[in-house]
């Protein structure tokens, strides 16, 4: 049985709103933009999705530089 899973819109445009600041130089410090979500968890589903983003570049980043 095949289960589908519909994304919700807004939290695409936060992970895509993170890659893309990050690529532009907009967010430089990964670690002080994740923290800012410790501190005040997000709570809209873009902001979710902002911080998914935010977790994938970091992950990929620390995947090349180990």
């Amino acid at each position: 049985m095949t289960q589908i899973v519909e994304l919700n819109r807004e939290y695409i445009r936060g992970v895509h709103a993170a890659k893309i600041e990050v690529a532009k130089g907009e967010v430089y410090d990964l670690n002080d933009a994740l923290y800012m979500f410790q501190i005040d968890p997000a709570d809209s589903e873009y902001q979710r999705g902002y911080h998914a983003g935010l977790l994938q570049v970091y992950r990929q980043k620390k995947g090349l530089n180990q």
